[in-house]
């Protein structure tokens, strides 16, 4: 009996999976995450609209844009907005370059193995994970104010839960010094 209530208890865990810890996920593979912010409004258009109202005011809407990763500009996005699925599977690439210009300042070879398998990690479970995202109604978008350093802010996928009408960020890049 003890057996099968623990089963009852470990499987649900198991099997269904949740936005935030599949965000969270994504961020742990990736350069991080934040929390979920809550956002207002009936449709997920309303939702994105909101979100970019109170991120970055009234006055930058006209910026809102539908934009896949190729019109993208990683460093300086002036846009943001909704993006595909595509797009998203493929933004593991900004990560990878990261991870690669990291590789071009490395001192031993322990620091260049966790490197270079940390490029194997991003390229195998990113778009994976992002797959299993969608499969759970998830829509994403992309925003040129993350993390960013010298000026220069970098394009960051955002991931917006419209059942909980929650936006989270996932950084494909990371602050530093100039």
């Amino acid at each position: 009996m003890k057996s099968l209530i623990l089963f009852l208890i470990i499987i649900p865990s198991l099997t269904f999976a949740s936005v935030k810890g599949d965000v969270a996920m994504l961020g742990a593979i990736g350069l991080g995450s934040s929390k979920a912010e809550k956002v207002s409004g009936k449709t997920s258009k309303e939702m994105w609209r909101n979100y970019f109202i109170k991120k970055m005011g009234e006055d930058d809407l006209e910026r809102f844009a539908f934009k896949e990763i190729d019109e993208m500009s990683f460093g300086d996005e002036i846009d943001y907005g909704p993006t595909s699925v595509l797009s998203a599977k493929k933004m593991n690439s900004f990560i990878e370059g990261v991870l690669e210009e990291r590789l071009e300042n490395v001192e031993s070879k322990i620091e260049e193995t966790k490197i270079k398998n940390k490029i194997i990690e991003v390229n195998s479970k990113w778009s994976p994970l992002i797959e299993k995202l969608k499969t759970q109604g998830v829509l994403f978008g992309y925003d040129g104010h993350g993390p960013g350093y010298c000026g220069i802010s970098f394009v960051e996928l955002l991931i917006l839960d419209p059942k909980t009408q929650e936006i989270y960020e996932v950084y494909l890049s990371e602050s530093g010094e100039c």
